[in-house]
């Protein structure tokens, strides 16, 4: 009589433990699982944060440094310069100037005067515009003449299909510098492509460039397209200059 109690005894004591054990594991399992769910929580709020404030960093930096840090990039994959400083000069208001000159223009082949124009036609232009463009040059009187037979500038004109975009390019050799209708005022801030040093403004959507290189000078009018795209076709152009031996000759002979 005595066994049977004690064996009923020892089984109910290892029941109670079994029991007590499996509580212990599920507890354990459940606190486990809560740990895991508050640190994946804890960890996305961290990446979130992260990325929050790299996103906020960047949109409080400004606009020219962003557009600057692409342009760089642009240039080290297409590797067409590693010197480059942009300076975006903007403008509340242009103003118009009535400049007169006496001068004749005719429309011209650009592929006749390729020798004057190889720089110009092979410029880096926007995906989106046309191959055929327009070219004139403006003709003034040379000295004691009634003739116009001096050169002045050319005249390039780019467009898109639809001639919602452009790009306006004047040059003049040696003395002669394009005639333009607005007047630039002086610029904040200069830019820099290599060794070339340019004044760039911007109106809206207009860009307007001023310089000269290798004798040559420069004026620029672009409509509708950005910033990468006008640097772009700069550092093209400077480009094409630099490897023309026989424009640079004309250059250095004052366009005569």
């Amino acid at each position: 009589m005595e066994n049977d109690k004690l064996k009923k005894k020892i089984q109910r004591n290892i029941k109670e433990n079994i029991a007590i054990s499996n509580f212990k594991e599920e507890r354990d399992m459940k606190n486990l699982k809560s740990k895991k769910v508050i640190y994946s929580v804890l960890a996305s709020c961290a990446m979130f944060v992260l990325c929050a404030g790299i996103m906020v960093s960047h949109l409080n930096k400004p606009s020219n440094e962003l557009n600057f840090i692409k342009i760089q990039n642009l240039a080290k994959q297409e590797d067409i310069t590693s010197k480059l400083e942009i300076n975006i000069n903007h403008l509340e208001e242009i103003l118009k100037q009535d400049y007169a000159i006496d001068a004749v223009t005719r429309k011209i082949d650009a592929h006749i005067q390729r020798e004057d124009l190889e720089f110009a036609i092979d410029c880096k232009l926007p995906s989106d515009f046309e191959k055929e463009f327009n070219v004139q040059a403006i003709y003034v009187k040379g000295q004691n003449s009634k003739q116009y037979n001096v050169l002045h500038n050319y005249q390039i004109d780019y467009f898109n299909k639809d001639k919602t975009k452009d790009i306006t390019l004047c040059f003049g050799f040696g003395d002669k510098k394009p005639v333009r209708c607005y007047d630039m005022l002086d610029v904040a801030a200069k830019s820099k492509i290599d060794d070339v040093e340019l004044e760039i403004k911007q109106y809206k959507d207009l860009f307007l460039v001023i310089f000269s290189h290798k004798n040559i000078n420069f004026d620029i009018e672009t409509k509708g397209i950005t910033q990468t795209q006008l640097v772009e076709f700069l550092q093209s152009l400077i480009e094409g200059v630099n490897h023309n031996t026989k424009i640079l000759d004309k250059a250095n002979t004052s366009g005569q």
